[in-house]
């Protein structure tokens, strides 16, 4: 995977000031039959070619936008002021579908896996399948006080955490591998050629917003997502990490709520797309051109 270049086409989806960056990752040439393109998401602090080893090259359309305000997705055009909650992203992901033209295949990763829930729930007409990798909906917080939240919001909204320069995308790219141990070579290149932009006054920086830093101020409600997760009429693939964020009874209490669930684990981190990009994206491959009578992994 070279470095230099980006070995996939991509594409704006503008949405009033807002450009999002789109990536196309699979192979037109290669047909997958009647299955729908495939929307690939991201998780916190990634982006789009995160998925490069798990879907890059497979038949048919599979699509990974950059999230607003990560890779090159920015919120500069909004001014810098754009704090996104998990319901621009949905928004976001509807424009994406509508411009796609068609009912898709889900993909999401942490984050991403929660938008993928959120919006096969609210627009179950649109979704065939969806595959969570380990993304099922964020954990809960000791921060109960709505008071304290929105103090350290506006504060954070005051003075964004800063971040650090890097010498070159080259030293980028290998923070990437010491950070994900599992992450290939050139798939950290790649991620930091892209995932960068010039620093002042020398170096490089991640182009992600600063604002993602900023913890939110509203908490996540447990009894709305379950009512979501209840409304996804899609079958859909829960694809756990054996040392990712869930705890097990935490993973059975969400997953139950699933009225069409198959469920799998990998011998990873968190970070399925990085450590195990090819066997992950086997298994989400064989459940999409799985039979719609039969959600399984043949």
């Amino acid at each position: 995977m070279s470095a230099g270049r980006a070995p996939f086409p991509s594409w704006t989806l503008r949405r009033g000031a807002l450009a999002l960056r789109v990536w196309e990752l699979g192979d037109p040439d290669r047909p997958a039959g009647d299955r729908p393109p495939v929307i690939c998401l991201h998780g916190w602090l990634d982006q789009g070619l995160g998925f490069a080893r798990l879907a890059g090259g497979r038949a048919g359309r599979w699509i990974a936008p950059d999230q607003r305000g990560f890779g090159g997705s920015s919120t500069d055009a909004l001014g810098g002021a754009c704090y996104p909650h998990f319901a621009d992203f949905v928004a976001d992901l509807d424009a994406l579908v509508e411009a796609v033209g068609t009912a898709v295949d889900l993909v999401g990763h942490s984050m991403g896996g929660t938008v993928a829930a959120l919006y096969a729930g609210a627009r179950p007409e649109r979704v065939r399948r969806v595959v969570l990798l380990d993304g099922l909906g964020a954990l809960p917080t000791s921060e109960r006080s709505q008071l304290r939240r929105m103090r350290r919001f506006l504060a954070g909204q005051r003075r964004p955490p800063h971040l650090a320069r890097m010498a070159s995308v080259e030293q980028a790219a290998r923070r990437l591998q010491e950070r994900h141990p599992g992450l290939d070579a050139g798939h950290a290149a790649l991620l930091a050629r892209h995932g960068t932009r010039p620093a002042e006054p020398e170096g490089v920086r991640w182009s992600f917003d600063p604002l993602h830093l900023v913890r939110g101020p509203h908490p996540f409600h447990e009894e709305g997502f379950t009512e979501v997760l209840a409304a996804v009429e899609a079958p859909v693939l829960l694809l756990w990490a054996r040392r990712g964020l869930y705890p097990p009874a935490f993973r059975e209490r969400r997953a139950a709520h699933l009225r069409r669930r198959v469920e799998r684990e990998l011998d990873c981190g968190h970070m399925i797309p990085y450590e195990r990009p090819v066997e992950a994206g086997d298994l989400v491959e064989r459940f999409l051109a799985a039979p719609d009578g039969a959600p399984e992994i043949p």
